[in-house]
């Protein structure tokens, strides 16, 4: 996501980057391939426990658009430009 890969000081944490990255980015095939290589460098316990972090990643942001949560000022205004690029602010679920 940041690119920044060549500083993680996690055991295996290249293998995690890349497997976030591609839960994140895809495609399929890129998220086939890093699923693939971490459970047979890192072990399957290791990749479940991968998978399941970006579950509650993704949760915890469907809860929290779902129940309204606001950011915070300062993250609005951090935003401001790429939402205006995106249309975000203009999405029926936007509040």
């Amino acid at each position: 996501m940041t690119g920044m890969t060549d500083t993680i000081a996690v055991e295996d944490g290249l293998l995690f980057a890349r497997f976030a990255e591609a839960v994140i980015n895809g495609p399929h095939e890129e998220t086939s391939s890093a699923r693939a290589t971490l459970a047979d460098k890192a072990g399957a316990a290791a990749l479940v426990d991968a998978a399941a972090a970006a579950a509650l990643f993704n949760a915890i942001n469907r809860v929290a658009d779902a129940i309204g949560i606001q950011f915070e000022e300062w993250r609005s205004q951090r935003t401001a430009g790429l939402r205006k690029q995106l249309r975000l602010d203009g999405m029926p679920t936007a509040r």
